[in-house]
């Protein structure tokens, strides 16, 4: 049995080889996480606005507890992470069980509803949709 002989690529298969590996390092230099702008620096946040409904009245314990949070972020980010605070399920026309399938849909990045309004959930068989 001839080892070396089986081994032996041609040179225009070594050529095709190196220029298709080059090619690829290039395509996937792309591929980084860094900005546009130049590397983020430690603690530096991604520029992003979120949503959050809220199933109380604009004086309700939840509402001010979603607003100081929103404050909260807006501080701690720099600015960097905004969150709009819709109380009263303004985004779901006052219906509470539409708030909880604007969740489930991710039309609403953040919530804050009373465990019994998530009952809901067991009706409209979103868990399987929940990533958690």
């Amino acid at each position: 049995m001839r080892r070396g002989a089986d081994l032996k690529m041609p040179m225009w298969k070594k050529l095709f080889m190196s220029v298709l590996l080059v090619c690829s390092m290039l395509a996937f230099t792309g591929c980084g996480d860094q900005a546009a702008d130049g590397p983020r620096k430690e603690g530096d946040y991604q520029k992003i606005k979120l949503v959050m409904s809220v199933n109380g009245t604009n004086i309700a314990t939840d509402t001010k507890v979603a607003m100081k949070f929103a404050e909260l972020m807006e501080k701690e980010s720099g600015g960097n992470i905004t969150i709009d605070v819709f109380p009263n399920d303004q985004l779901a026309g006052g219906n509470a069980s539409k708030g909880i399938e604007m969740i489930a849909d991710g039309a609403v990045d953040l919530a804050a509803y009373a465990a019994g309004v998530m009952a809901v959930m067991d009706e409209l068989d979103c868990h399987d949709s929940l990533d958690f």
